[in-house]
């Protein structure tokens, strides 16, 4: 049993390494904050949002040094080279209902293996990676979280007596420009949860207390990701961005991120009651852009002189 773990663990590293080549290789860089928030014990279930596919999972894995299994679809080990990746990496398969053919009965025990892998996982002091969105989207928010990690989560500590102490830790993904060879990638850890208080609701209401820690992951989920109510309210804010951290000598991603989140909440709240000066800066940057464009100008180049 030592000798297949000992196999098993040089896959995994073997498979991070030649991975982490590849990353640094298409990025210029990627952005790594509050890694210490990262508990040492393990039997920690990572969330975080999804935009680009297996991207956003190998980015994780590729930047921790500890051992994480992904849960994906089962449907990804039908590609030889992928599959043999997510084998190497010790992932762990996902069969969605959505994945299987039309017409064909799926059992509603069919996460039961994948929780029993999930558990085996936290049982070796490992922690798990999952996107409880459900699968990657363009779509310019955050979607509705799925119950599965919560319904996991609650399950096997349950089966447990409680006693395992588990813990979920959410991550917010950022992408500079996610289709752009050369382009940043951001990754911030946010401090992580238990989820004991849920103990005694689980005990009278399962339903209940699965909802209450879902609800609890989306709301943390939406306070640290980027997302607006439509590309161009994005796209607007990401220019006026650009242009506002010119004037700073080497403004990180973490700056451009945090910038978007707090303008996003700023617009949220006044854009009723002042929907005419949000107008107006929307054509000034407009304005101001098209003619750093007509000169292919960079912000940087003007504002910061």
């Amino acid at each position: 049993m030592n000798r297949m773990k000992a196999q098993a663990s040089i896959r995994y590293v073997a498979s991070r390494t030649f991975i982490r080549g590849l990353l640094a290789l298409y990025y210029s860089s990627v952005e790594v904050y509050g890694k210490n928030f990262f508990p040492r014990r393990g039997r920690t279930l990572i969330i975080a949002n999804h935009q680009t596919g297996l991207l956003d999972g190998v980015l994780i894995l590729a930047t921790n040094n500890v051992t994480i299994r992904t849960l994906i679809k089962h449907t990804l080990w039908d590609e030889p080279l992928v599959g043999f990746f997510a084998t190497g990496l010790g992932m762990i398969p996902v069969l969605r209902k959505q994945d299987v053919a039309e017409g064909s009965n799926v059992s509603p025990e069919r996460h039961q293996k994948t929780f029993e892998m999930v558990e085996r996982t936290f049982l070796n002091n490992e922690s798990a990676l999952i996107f409880p969105e459900g699968k990657s989207h363009d779509i310019s928010h955050l979607q509705k979280l799925r119950s599965g990690a919560a319904r996991m989560l609650l399950q096997i500590e349950a089966k447990n007596d409680f006693r395992l102490g588990l813990r979920w830790l959410p991550i917010s993904l950022d992408y500079e420009e996610k289709d752009r060879p050369g382009s940043r990638v951001l990754l911030h850890y946010h401090p992580s949860r238990d989820i004991q208080r849920y103990k005694d609701i689980y005990t009278k209401d399962q339903e209940k207390a699965v909802r209450e820690l879902r609800d609890e992951m989306e709301d943390y989920l939406s306070d640290i990701t980027i997302g607006f109510a439509s590309w161009e309210d994005r796209l607007f804010m990401e220019r006026l961005t650009e242009m506002w951290l010119a004037c700073t000598p080497a403004s990180q991603l973490l700056d451009r991120h945090n910038q978007l989140l707090k303008w996003n909440r700023v617009m949220e709240k006044t854009q009723l009651e002042s929907a005419a000066e949000w107008q107006k800066l929307r054509k000034l940057v407009e304005k101001l852009h098209e003619h750093l464009s007509a000169y292919a100008l960079n912000p940087k180049e003007i504002f910061r002189k």
